[in-house]
């Protein structure tokens, strides 16, 4: 689940990223309008990641997968920071990096 929502963060900053005007053109208000919506729906997507980690983290981690994947703390922490980073910025690379750790989170079960 927790994928498909970062896919989403990642398309709304693409979608974001393609709205840039050059700098001779003046965004219109149907613009404008669009890029708020997409933002916020970016902002939206990137924050349900954190709840689904939390739950992941507390309730299916165990001793054996801790004992077996030393770096699960720091791993879970780059997770937030990068759905941090996802919300404040319109870059795909740190949506890029997002699903990097989710998916290595992933391969955990």
């Amino acid at each position: 689940m927790q994928i498909q929502i970062v896919h989403y963060a990642n398309r709304y900053s693409d979608s974001l990223n393609q709205s840039k005007k050059s700098k001779n053109e003046t965004p219109t208000l149907s613009d404008n309008v669009r890029i708020s919506s997409l933002v916020r729906e970016k902002e939206i997507h990137a924050e349900k990641v954190k709840p689904e980690i939390r739950v992941i983290w507390g309730d299916y981690f165990k001793a054996p997968q801790l004992e077996k994947f030393l770096d699960s703390h720091e791993l879970v922490h780059k997770i937030n920071l990068a759905t941090s980073a996802c919300k404040l910025h319109v870059d795909r690379n740190k949506a890029l990096e997002l699903l990097s750790h989710v998916n290595d989170l992933a391969t955990r079960f």
